[in-house]
């Protein structure tokens, strides 16, 4: 089959005030290569790299949306996402 680029991040989400973990997640793409070159495994790279952040970004976005504050409860974020 065609080559595969695997990129995770492991990203924790920390109130500064109490050092509290909001959040903690592993994020994870799995993106097939269109071609078996070198230019196919940096599209597919770079693709896999905005997923992973595209992802981190709702998670963040979803976390400062609940209002979580050094007053709040945190509820950990659980699984990843993956292809």
């Amino acid at each position: 089959g065609p080559s595969r680029v695997r990129f995770a991040v492991r990203a924790t989400l920390v109130d500064n005030a109490t050092r509290q973990v909001i959040s903690s997640r592993v994020f994870e793409e799995t993106v097939a290569s269109a071609t078996e070159d070198a230019y196919g495994g940096v599209v597919a790279a770079n693709r896999a790299v905005q997923q992973v952040m595209e992802a981190l970004s709702r998670q963040c976005a979803l976390a400062a949306e609940s209002g979580h504050t050094s007053r709040g409860q945190y509820p950990r974020a659980r699984g990843a996402s993956g292809h």
